[in-house]
């Protein structure tokens, strides 16, 4: 009995190992159970150069650097120089309240600078402290002296005022202003006054300029 199980299982094997190869010579894609499943390799694609748009060139040298753009210079343009006719130090008050000073501009403008140094005075001031027993206290302060005054006005050949500025009063107390005349002509430059110091430079244009580049 033993020998009739073995017979029928020696057959058994014999017929699975014909089937295997049958399918394989055939060209089946089922494949015997122990047989390893493989994955082919992909393919790799042809390289692609159209020489109707590339073509190949030596590449640069490693020391080549880009060359930085050429920049035009900014010009600045010459400051415009002006003829300085009149350079003073004046010192107005009481006894010498006014000087004035006749201006031939041929060629315009005519600009009248001038600073200011006024009279300074002393004031002490009385006031309540705002600490512990409110006493009054004193301080010394130095301020611009009330009567400090200055006027500089610019007539024409015929007296009528061109320009005008100053110092305190109906003016600013801006220490230090320009005044600009645009045309050409006989002028009177005035500056009346008290408890100043004034320096005053009057300065006209020079052949070939133009009151435009003032």
């Amino acid at each position: 009995m033993k020998s009739l199980h073995l017979l029928l299982a020696l057959i058994i094997c014999a017929a699975l190992l014909t089937a295997g190869c049958t399918s394989a010579v055939n060209g089946s894609q089922d494949k015997p159970f122990w047989a390893k499943e493989t994955t082919a390799p992909p393919a790799t694609p042809d390289p692609t150069m159209d020489s109707e748009y590339v073509s190949e060139v030596t590449p640069y040298p490693v020391a080549t650097r880009p060359v930085p753009p050429t920049q035009t210079p900014v010009v600045t343009p010459a400051a415009v120089a002006y003829l300085e006719v009149l350079n003073e130090k004046v010192a107005l008050d009481y006894g010498h309240p006014a000087s004035a000073w006749a201006i031939n501009v041929v060629q315009a403008p005519l600009i009248v600078e001038f600073s200011v140094q006024p009279k300074m005075v002393k004031r002490t001031v009385v006031y309540e402290s705002s600490y512990g027993s409110h006493k009054e206290e004193k301080k010394t302060v130095t301020s611009i002296s009330d009567k400090s005054r200055l006027e500089v006005t610019v007539r024409d050949e015929g007296g009528n005022i061109a320009a005008q500025d100053g110092f305190a009063g109906l003016y600013s107390v801006d220490r230090s202003k320009k005044i600009f005349v645009m045309s050409p002509g006989e002028y009177q430059v005035d500056i009346r006054g008290a408890d100043v110091i004034v320096d005053i430079v009057v300065k006209v244009g020079q052949t070939g300029q133009t009151p435009e580049q003032v």
